[in-house]
């Protein structure tokens, strides 16, 4: 989302659906500031692709499995 307000509203959507959401800020070079909503996070890559088929099927949103970036 490019609007933070939207992306937070999606957040508390999919809070009161039961998934465990949050948000990420990202500014990109050319496009600027984005806000991306995550679901997780996942102890498997095997258990994230279990969920994103049932999070597509019950909730009708195109989703993506993302390896979180590690601190530092």
């Amino acid at each position: 989302f490019q609007d933070q307000g939207e992306a937070t509203e999606m957040v508390r959507k999919l809070k009161r659906a039961g998934h465990k959401s949050f948000l990420v800020g990202v500014t990109m070079e050319d496009r600027g500031r984005w806000y991306r909503v995550r679901v997780g996070p996942f102890q498997s890559k095997r258990e994230a692709w279990r969920y994103k088929e049932r999070f597509e099927e019950r909730e009708r949103l195109p989703t993506f499995v993302v390896k979180r970036r590690s601190e530092g």
